[in-house]
């Protein structure tokens, strides 16, 4: 489970860290379907607030709590969390029958079906062997590393990051991928392009901006902006380029690159 925690107006002291890893640690023993927790605390006048945001099961749920001290909003968001994971376990358990496993309809939080699709390392000559690839399994989006050739037919070099590949509904794909020297930039490169034959035609390039995101403010944000089919982002736990993509209204995808 990825866990990420930011102080806003207030300072983030180890022990602090610890006292929210320990609280996260004693929600994860509930279940094994958490996928990601984002921690934030406030401090606004004389008030701390502590929220969480976290993707639980097909579930995010998003709990605050405010109080004068610090400590105390912390522990009770953590005990309105626990209350929330155990009513959906228990849910969980009752609508399973023997041999059966059927979805319980839960009123906890905003149901979304959340998966998380690992993407291996996977060389590809060019773009217009990815689009053919894409097209070849079926799907809407795509991931690869693109082979860097030279004159020289033995030094083949792999790019270090992925290109993200994303279908659009006229036929058409949008690719965003990053100039090869700036790594830490933050504007990528956003192209529409078109395959026409055997070759690509460059519809249109834009800048891309990449922001630092954790799986769940990323799909908050996929949820608030209704028309955005995907966002390709910065992990603020790995510090590595992952995506979340929308099957549909409630159906995302977090497409994550392994062996990096």
């Amino acid at each position: 489970m990825h866990q990420n925690i930011l102080g806003k107006n207030v300072r983030i002291t180890e022990k602090v860290k610890e006292h929210i890893a320990d609280k996260i640690l004693k929600i994860k023993h509930y279940s094994d379907k958490i996928v990601d927790a984002s921690v934030v605390c406030h401090h606004e006048h004389n008030d701390y607030t502590a929220e969480i945001t976290l993707i639980f099961y097909k579930k995010i749920l998003h709990i605050k709590h405010i109080d004068t001290d610090l400590y105390v909003a912390i522990d009770a968001m953590f005990d309105k969390l626990e209350r929330e994971v155990k009513k959906i376990k228990e849910m969980m358990q009752d609508h399973k029958g023997p041999g059966k496993d059927i979805e319980p309809k839960i009123d906890a939080g905003s149901e979304y079906d959340i998966e998380v699709e690992p993407i291996f390392h996977k060389p590809i000559t060019d773009i217009v062997e990815a689009v053919m690839q894409c097209d070849l399994i079926g799907k809407n989006h795509f991931v690869y590393y693109p082979i860097k050739k030279s004159d020289d037919a033995f030094n083949v070099r792999i790019g270090t990051t992925p290109i993200f590949l994303f279908k659009c509904d006229d036929g058409s794909y949008i690719e965003i991928a990053r100039d090869e020297d700036d790594y830490y930039d933050d504007e990528w490169n956003e192209i529409k392009i078109k395959l026409a034959g055997d070759h690509i035609v460059e519809i249109s390039h834009n800048e891309y901006e990449l922001y630092e995101h954790n799986a769940s403010k990323a799909i908050e944000t996929m949820i608030n902006e209704k028309d955005k089919k995907y966002i390709v982002y910065i992990n603020s736990i790995t510090n590595y380029p992952e995506c979340i993509y929308r099957e549909s209204a409630t159906k995302f995808k977090i497409i994550r690159v392994l062996n990096f």
